[in-house]
C-alpha cells in the first residue's frame, strides 16, 4: 500500500511539473500582447501618420501570421496625437489609464515625444520613437529608445558631406527656432566650422508665430539679395521649407540646398505652394534620410515587395521606420520572456532593449543594423539622398560604417581621414562609398537550351555615376561565357556620367519543373564587382527611363515566338552577397559592408496556354485509355491482354526517357 502511495505521489508531482513546463512553453493565457502606436493620423501631418500605420501593420500581419510572439498574437492600438502637443499629452495619459500596453511606439513630433516621455518614465513603460530626432527625447530617460539617427548625427553628416563631397566652403542657415530646428542647426554649425565651412548668414523664424508668412517673406528677400549665400541649410519642417523654396523661386535659380527633408509630403507641398503652369519640384535638393530603399539590403527588398503588393506603392521612410520600430519592439518582447505581470514585464522588455548594445547584438532591420548606446540612441548614420523627378534617390556617394575598422583598423587611416575618404562622426568611423546606378532595359529573352538551363538575353545596360568608374570591371556572375562590354551605344556627361551598352549573351538559370507542364521559371541576371565590397562600391537599381534614341521599345520584353512561353514579372533590384571571407565566422564581419553589392534582374516566364500540355501528354492519356479497355477484355484472351499491357509499359518508358532527355533527368527527380 505504501509503495502504491509513493508511486501515485511521484506520478502526480511529475504531472504538475509537466503542466508547469508546458504552461511556460505554451501559455494557456492567450491574451494578446498590446502595443500602442502614437501617430498623427489626422491633422496637418495626416499623410505621415498614415504611412506610419501602414508600415507597422505590415509587420504586425507578418508576425501574427507566423504565430505571434511565443504563441501570443500581437494587438496594435493606434492613438491619434494629431501632431498637436495638447492632444499628444492626452493620448499619453490614455495609454497610462488603460494600463494594458506593454510598449509604446511614437511619437512623430519632438516636443510631444519629450513631454510624453516624462509620463512613460513615471509609469515605467518602454517607448520607441522612429521619428523624433531631437537628442533631448531620450536624454536622461532610460525608458525611451530611438531607432533612427539623432539630430547630431544628421547635422554632422550634412556638414561633412557639404565639405568633403560637395566641396562647398560657405553656407547660410534658415532655422525654425524650435527644438527640432535648433538641434539640427547647432550641430551643423559646430561640424561645419571644424570642416572649414564659413557660416555667412543665419536666419531664424518660429513656425508658431502668427506672422510666420511675413517673416519667411523677409528671409526670402534677404536671401535673394545676398551675393553669394553658399549652400543653404534648411533646418525646418516640410511646410515652412516648401514655403521658403517657393518664395526664392528655387526651381528657377541655381541655389544649392541641403536638409533632412525626406518625407513623401515634401514634394507635394512644394507643388501646392508654387501653383502655376510650372510647379516647383525639389530637383537637386540633398536630403539626409533614415531610409533609402535603393541602398538597402535583402530585407529591404523583401519589405519593398510586400509593401508594394499590399498598398500598391513604394514604401516611404516613415513606413520603413515604423516597420523597424515594431520589429525591434517585438524582438525585445520575445527575448524578455514576459510572465503576465504588466509592471515587471515592462521592465523586462526595457532591459531587453538595452541588450542590443553593439554590432554583435544588433538587430538587422530594413533600415540597417539597429543597436543602442547607453543613452538609448541608435548608433547608425543616416544616408544621403538627392531629390530627382519628385523621388528621393541615393546620392552619388554615401558614408557607410567602414567594414571591420573597430577590430582590425584600416591601413593609412589617418591619411584617409585627412583626405575625406574616412570621416569620424560621434565615435563612428565612416567610409566614403561611391554609388553607381545600373539601369537594365530588356529587349528579348530566348530559352535556347531547356535541358542545360541556358537562356539568351538581349538588353540595354546603363551606368550613371559621378567621378570616375570602370564599369567594364564588373562581372556577369551567371553568364555562360565572360561578357565583355564593347563601345557604348550612347554616352552623356553632365553632373553625372551616363553610359549605355547593348548586350546579348547566354546565361544560366535554375529550372523548376515541379508544376510541369504548367511550370514557371525565374531567369536571373546577376552583376557585381569581383573585388570591391559594399563599403567600397554600392550598385543601385536605376528606375529612370532609357533614352528613347537607344531603345524605342523599352519595357516591351519579347520572347522567342515558337517556344510556348510568355513573360511575367520583370524586376531589377540590389541585394547583398555575403562575403565568404576568412572573417565570416566573426559577427563583426557579417555586416552589409563586408558583402558585395549586387544587381539582380529577375524575369519570370510561364507556359503559354494548354496546347503544350495536350500535345505532350495526349499519348499518356491514350495509353491509360488502352489499359482501361484491357480490363473489359474476355478472360480467355489473357495472352493478348499481357501483350497490350507490356506494350503500354514500353511506350510509357519511352515517353519518360524522351521527357528526361528533353528536360534533363535531374529536373524530373
Amino acid at each position: 500500500m505504501k509503495k502504491i502511495f509513493i508511486i501515485s505521489t511521484a506520478a502526480f508531482t511529475g504531472l504538475l511539473i509537466l503542466i508547469f513546463l508546458f504552461g511556460r512553453l505554451y501559455p494557456f493565457n492567450k491574451e494578446p500582447i498590446h502595443i500602442a502606436l502614437m501617430a498623427p493620423v489626422s491633422g496637418p501631418q495626416e499623410a505621415i501618420g498614415k504611412e506610419m500605420v501602414k508600415g507597422a501593420k505590415l509587420y504586425l500581419d507578418t508576425i501574427n501570421i507566423s504565430g505571434g510572439v511565443r504563441g501570443r498574437k500581437v494587438s496594435l492600438t493606434v492613438y491619434d496625437d494629431k501632431n498637436d502637443k495638447r492632444t499628444g499629452m492626452e493620448t499619453a495619459y490614455q495609454v497610462a489609464e488603460a494600463d494594458k500596453a506593454l510598449l509604446v511606439i511614437g511619437h512623430y513630433s519632438n516636443t510631444i515625444s519629450i513631454d510624453a516621455g516624462k509620463i512613460y518614465k513615471k509609469i515605467g513603460i518602454p517607448a520607441i520613437t522612429a521619428y523624433a530626432v531631437d537628442e533631448a527625447v531620450v536624454r536622461g530617460n532610460e525608458w525611451f529608445f530611438r531607432t533612427v539617427p539623432n539630430s547630431g548625427l544628421y547635422a554632422d553628416l550634412m556638414a561633412n558631406y557639404t565639405a568633403k563631397i560637395l566641396k562647398k566652403t560657405s553656407a547660410s542657415m534658415i532655422v525654425d527656432n524650435n527644438s527640432y530646428g535648433f538641434s539640427i542647426a547647432e550641430g551643423f554649425e559646430k561640424a561645419a566650422r571644424k570642416s572649414g565651412i564659413e557660416i555667412i548668414k543665419k536666419w531664424e523664424f518660429s513656425s508658431e508665430d502668427k506672422d510666420v508668412e511675413g517673416k519667411l517673406t523677409q528671409i526670402a528677400d534677404e536671401l535673394k539679395a545676398a551675393e553669394n549665400p553658399g549652400i543653404i541649410l534648411l533646418a525646418a519642417r516640410e511646410a515652412e521649407a516648401a514655403k521658403i523654396l517657393t518664395l526664392i523661386k528655387y526651381h528657377e535659380s541655381d541655389y544649392s540646398v541641403i536638409s533632412n527633408l525626406s518625407t513623401e509630403s515634401f514634394p507635394n507641398l512644394l507643388r501646392e505652394y508654387s501653383k502655376g503652369k510650372n510647379p516647383a519640384e525639389p530637383e537637386g535638393i540633398y536630403a539626409a534620410s533614415p531610409f533609402l530603399a535603393d541602398v538597402g539590403n535583402e530585407k529591404t527588398y523583401s519589405f519593398r515587395k510586400k509593401f508594394s503588393e499590399k498598398y500598391g506603392k513604394e514604401p516611404s521612410a516613415e513606413a520603413a521606420c515604423a516597420y523597424d520600430a515594431l520589429f525591434v519592439a517585438l524582438e525585445a518582447v520575445r527575448l524578455a520572456e514576459i510572465e503576465g505581470r504588466l509592471g515587471s514585464d515592462r521592465r523586462r522588455v526595457k532591459d531587453s532593449l538595452t541588450g542590443f548594445y553593439n554590432y554583435a547584438t544588433a538587430l538587422r532591420g530594413v533600415t540597417g543594423y539597429i543597436y543602442f548606446d547607453s543613452g538609448g540612441d541608435a548608433v547608425k548614420p543616416p544616408v544621403m539622398g538627392v531629390w530627382r523627378k519628385g523621388k528621393l534617390c541615393s546620392s552619388s556617394f554615401q558614408y557607410l560604417p567602414a567594414a571591420g575598422i573597430e577590430k582590425r583598423g584600416i591601413d593609412n587611416s589617418l591619411e584617409k581621414l585627412l583626405s575625406g575618404e574616412l570621416i569620424e562622426i560621434r565615435g563612428q568611423t565612416l567610409s566614403e562609398t561611391p554609388v553607381v546606378a545600373v539601369g537594365i532595359s530588356m529587349n528579348e529573352v530566348t530559352v535556347t537550351d531547356m535541358k542545360n538551363a541556358v537562356f539568351t538575353l538581349d538588353f540595354y545596360l546603363r551606368f550613371s555615376y559621378e567621378g570616375e568608374f570602370d564599369e567594364k570591371s564588373l562581372v556577369f556572375v551567371n553568364a555562360v561565357e565572360p561578357v565583355t562590354l564593347g563601345t557604348p551605344v550612347a554616352e552623356d556627361r553632365g553632373l553625372l556620367r551616363h553610359r549605355v551598352y547593348h548586350v546579348t549573351a547566354d546565361f544560366k538559370y535554375m529550372p523548376d519543373f515541379k508544376k510541369y507542364p504548367f511550370d514557371e521559371h525565374d531567369l536571373c541576371l546577376e552583376i557585381r564587382h569581383p573585388e570591391l565590397t559594399r563599403d567600397k562600391l554600392i550598385l543601385v537599381a536605376d528606375t529612370a527611363d532609357m533614352p528613347e534614341s537607344v531603345n524605342k521599345n523599352a519595357g516591351a520584353v519579347k520572347i522567342n515566338p515558337d517556344a510556348g512561353w510568355r513573360v511575367g514579372n520583370v524586376s531589377v533590384y540590389e541585394d547583398i552577397l555575403t562575403n565568404p571571407s576568412a572573417f565570416a565566422a566573426d559577427s563583426l564581419f557579417s555586416s552589409d559592408a563586408s558583402g558585395f553589392s549586387r544587381i539582380r534582374a529577375d524575369i519570370r516566364i510561364q507556359r503559354k496556354g494548354s496546347g503544350f500540355a495536350l500535345k505532350n501528354f495526349l499519348p499518356m492519356f491514350l495509353i491509360a485509355a488502352v489499359l482501361y479497355a484491357v480490363y473489359f477484355m474476355p478472360a480467355d484472351r489473357l495472352s493478348f491482354r499481357v501483350m497490350i499491357f507490356t506494350a503500354a509499359l514500353i511506350a510509357n518508358a519511352h515517353y519518360h526517357v524522351m521527357f528526361a532527355a528533353k528536360l534533363g533527368a535531374d529536373c524530373l527527380c
